[in-house]
């Protein structure tokens, strides 16, 4: 009996080990094609965690997918997977949902600044900036404030640079257009506003 169950912890251990190694080569597979380095540019995200701890926001900007145990991989994980199913239901009713945009602009001190926006979706009545996370367990959880200020960040910077060359899909080396340009470039066709709302689409998995 003590042999069995010596066995199937073996082989628990044995599937776990596995879904850790493939979830950090999926991580690091993303990151390269969607965000490259992170370590040469400045992120909205990097901005907002800044705000409540810049010490924090340094050790994240830095810290490897191999540092992170499963659990906390499969945390991060389940944020994208959540991601992609909202997009999924926004473009079955709503086609024009941009994903991933990016908008690159450098500081006056010529640092670059790279955003990059979960999804956009353009109608003629507004241009709407959704950013998608996922929340903990605890019933009652609300966003943090950093959550608020990236968005807000998003916000500012699409209406800022609206007909300013620094638009493309996140991975790409796209040439950069202002975001009328790119968003016709897509397929859009009709008139764009720059009526620009936004809102965080969190989701608690309970």
């Amino acid at each position: 009996m003590t042999h069995v169950n010596h066995v199937n912890e073996n082989f628990k251990n044995g599937v776990l080990f596995y879904l850790h190694q493939g979830i950090i080569k999926v991580a690091n597979e993303r990151t390269s094609s969607t965000l490259g380095n992170r370590g040469l540019y400045i992120g909205a995200s990097d901005l907002a965690k800044a705000i409540g701890c810049f010490r924090l926001a340094v050790l994240d900007k830095v810290a490897s997918s191999h540092s992170h145990n499963l659990l906390e991989l499969l945390r991060f994980e389940r944020g994208h997977w959540q991601e992609d199913g909202i997009a999924a239901a926004l473009v079955a009713n709503a086609p024009n949902v941009i994903r991933q945009l990016q908008i690159e602009f450098r500081t006056p001190g010529n640092n670059l600044c790279r955003f990059h926006l979960d999804m956009v979706m353009v109608t003629q009545a507004s241009t709407t900036v959704l950013e998608s996370k996922s929340m903990g367990n605890e019933p009652g959880s609300k966003p943090y404030e950093s959550h608020h200020a990236q968005i807000r960040m998003q916000i500012v910077a699409l209406h800022h640079f609206w007909d300013t060359p620094a638009f493309r899909i996140a991975g790409t080396k796209d040439e950069l257009r202002t975001f009328p340009e790119f968003a016709q470039s897509l397929g859009y066709s009709g008139t764009i506003q720059r009526n620009i709302k936004g809102a965080l689409v969190c989701i608690t998995m309970t």
